[in-house]
C-alpha cells in the first residue's frame, strides 16, 4: 500500500474502489474473508452481514457463485425484504434515542448487542450450505437487517447520549444551586445569581422545546407561574426531542469556533440587548468572530467586550470583502496568460469566506445528514465517526470504560467494518496525534492552518458537507435583531 497523503473522502471512502474489489472477488473466485481483507487494506468498508444484499455477497463468495447468480439472489431478497423507509419518522425523541442505545448495548446476562448480533450472523452465513438455507437464514434474521451499518450508528448514538446526559446533569445541578439561593433570598435574585441556570439552559440548545426551561431559569421566585419544580423539569427533559442541527452546531463550534444560529437565537431571547449579555456569553461571541486570541491580554479583552457591537460591524465589513474576493477568484480562468504571475495562494480567511458562498444549502444538508445518522437512514462514513468521537472525547467527561483511546478506537473501527488506524496515513496520524496532544484543539488548529496554507482541504472536508463557518450569518442576524 502506498503512503498516500491525500486524505480526501474520494480516496478514503471511495465507493468505486470498493466495487472494483468486489468485482475482483467474483473474477478470481475469492472467499468473503479474502475480499474483506482487500477492502480493509484499501480503506474501504468490509462486507456487512446485516445488510441484506451484502449478506448475499458473503454467501456467494464463500460458495463460488457468479455475479449473475448474486443478482438472482438479490431478486429473491427483494421479494421478502420490504423495509419501511418512513417508519422512523423525522423527530428524534430523546427517550427513543435512549431506548435504542439501551437495546443495542450489551444486556446483562445475554450479551445481545449490535456487535454480537453481527458476528453471529456472519458466522451463520459462513455455515450456510445452500440457497435454500440462505433464504431460511434471511427469514430467521429479517428483523436484524438494516439499511445502514448498525454498529457505526450505535456508536454514534451512544456517544451522543453520553454527551447529552452530561449536559443535562450539569443543568440540573445548576438548577439545584439556584434554587438554594431562591430559598435563602426569598426570590430576590439578581441576574448574576440566576446566570448559572440560564447559562446551563444555553448548553441544551440541541433539545426542544426549551422555552419552558428558559422562562423558569429567568424567574426569581418559587411562586412565579413560569417557575418549574425539579421534578417537572426532569419530566420535560425526558419528553424532549433532539435537534440534529444542535448536534451539528456543537461539533462545528468545537472544530471551527463559530457560534450556531440556534444558540444565538436562544441568547437573544434570554438577553435581548447585547450590552446586558453575561461576560461569558460575550466572550463566546468574540472568540467565534476571531476577536479574541489565545495571547489577548486581560486589558485588551475588556476593551473588545465593551465595544462588541462596533467590533461586529467591523467584522461584517471585513468578511464581506473576503467573500467578494473569494467569489472573484472562482470567476477567474483556471490558467493565466504566459508571462503573467499566477494568483497568490489563497489565505485561510479567504478560504473561510469562500466557504460562506453556499452555506445555507450546506447547513441544511449537514443537519439532515446528522438526523439521518441517528435515525438509521444514512450510513456514517469512517471519517465522520472518527471526528465525532474526538469531539465527544474533548467535550465530555467520559468514564474509563468509554474514554476514547487508540486501542479502543481501533476496536470500534473493527467492529464497524472499517480499517483500523494506520500510522502511514496522514489522516490517521492526525487522529492519533489529536488523542495524545495536551492541547487537542490547538493541535487541530495548527494542522488546519498548515493545510490551508498549502491549499489543501480542511480536515472536515467531505464528512457531511464541505467545511464552512456561519460567522457572516451570525453577524448579519445579530445586527438585524439589534436594529429592530
Amino acid at each position: 500500500m502506498d503512503n498516500r497523503t491525500d486524505w480526501s473522502v474520494e480516496f478514503i471512502e471511495n465507493e468505486s474502489r470498493r466495487m472494483e474489489i468486489i468485482r475482483k472477488g467474483f473474477a478470481e473466485h475469492l472467499t468473503s474473508r479474502s475480499v474483506n481483507k482487500l477492502l480493509l487494506e484499501n480503506y474501504c468498508e468490509a462486507l456487512y452481514a446485516r445488510n441484506i444484499y451484502e449478506a448475499a455477497l458473503i454467501y456467494c463468495f464463500d460458495h463460488g457463485k457468479t455475479y449473475a447468480e448474486w443478482r438472482e439472489m438479490v431478486t429473491q431478497c427483494d421479494q421478502v425484504y420490504h423495509p419501511d423507509p418512513d417508519k422512523s419518522g423525522t423527530v428524534i425523541l430523546l427517550s427513543k434515542l435512549r431506548d435504542y442505545v439501551e437495546k443495542e448495548s450489551t444486556q446483562e446476562g445475554n450479551g445481545l448487542n449490535t456487535a454480537f448480533i453481527t458476528r453471529k450472523m456472519q458466522s451463520e452465513l459462513e455455515e450456510t450450505a445452500s440457497e435454500e438455507s440462505f433464504m431460511d437464514f434471511l427469514l430467521k434474521n429479517i428483523e436484524n437487517f438494516s439499511a445502514v451499518r448498525e454498529k457505526a450508528r450505535y456508536y454514534f448514538s451512544k456517544y451522543t447520549l453520553l454527551y447529552i446526559d452530561e449536559k443535562i446533569e450539569n443543568y440540573l445541578s445548576a438548577c439545584e444551586k439556584v434554587d438554594i439561593l431562591r430559598s435563602r433570598k426569598a426570590g430576590m435574585l439578581s441576574e448574576e445569581e440566576k446566570y448559572p441556570e440560564k447559562a446551563a439552559v444555553e448548553e441544551l440548545s440541541f433539545l426542544k422545546p426549551l422555552k419552558p426551561l428558559q422562562r423558569s431559569a429567568d424567574t426569581a421566585k418559587f411562586d412565579t407561574k413560569n417557575y418549574l419544580p425539579m421534578e417537572e423539569k426532569k419530566k420535560l427533559l425526558g419528553e424532549m426531542s433532539l435537534t440534529s442541527g444542535g448536534i451539528f452546531d456543537a461539533m462545528n463550534q468545537y472544530y471551527f469556533g463559530y457560534i450556531s444560529m440556534d444558540w444565538l437565537e436562544l441568547c437573544l431571547e434570554m438577553y435581548p440587548e447585547i450590552e446586558g449579555w453575561p461576560t461569558e456569553t460575550k466572550r463566546k461571541i468574540a472568540q467565534a468572530l476571531g476577536l479574541l486570541k489565545p495571547d489577548t491580554t486581560e486589558e485588551e479583552e475588556k476593551q473588545i467586550l465593551d465595544s462588541l457591537e462596533d467590533r461586529i460591524l467591523e467584522k461584517e465589513e471585513e468578511l464581506e470583502l473576503q467573500r467578494d474576493r473569494a467569489y472573484s477568484r472562482k470567476k477567474e480562468p483556471a490558467t493565466t496568460p504566459a508571462g503573467e504571475d499566477s494568483a497568490s495562494p489563497i489565505t485561510a480567511s479567504e478560504k473561510q469566506a469562500e466557504n460562506l458562498l453556499n452555506s445555507e444549502t450546506q447547513e441544511k444538508k449537514a443537519t439532515l445528514a446528522f438526523r439521518d445518522f441517528l435515525l438509521g437512514r444514512k450510513d456514517i462514513n469512517r471519517r465522520t465517526l472518527l471526528l465525532y468521537l474526538l469531539f465527544i472525547q474533548a467535550r465530555t467527561s467520559l468514564s474509563e470504560e468509554n474514554k476514547i483511546t487508540v486501542p479502543r478506537l481501533n476496536k470500534i473501527l473493527l467492529n464497524c467494518g472499517f480499517s483500523q488506524l494506520q500510522p502511514n496515513r496522514e489522516f490517521d496520524r492526525f487522529v492519533m496525534g489529536f488523542l495524545k496532544a495536551e492541547d487537542p484543539i490547538g493541535y487541530f488548529q495548527l494542522f488546519v492552518e498548515d493545510r490551508l496554507k498549502n491549499q489543501k482541504e480542511s480536515v472536515l472536508y467531505g464528512i457531511y458537507e464541505n467545511s464552512y463557518s456561519h460567522q457572516k450569518e451570525l453577524v448579519r442576524d445579530m445586527l438585524r435583531k439589534r436594529m429592530m
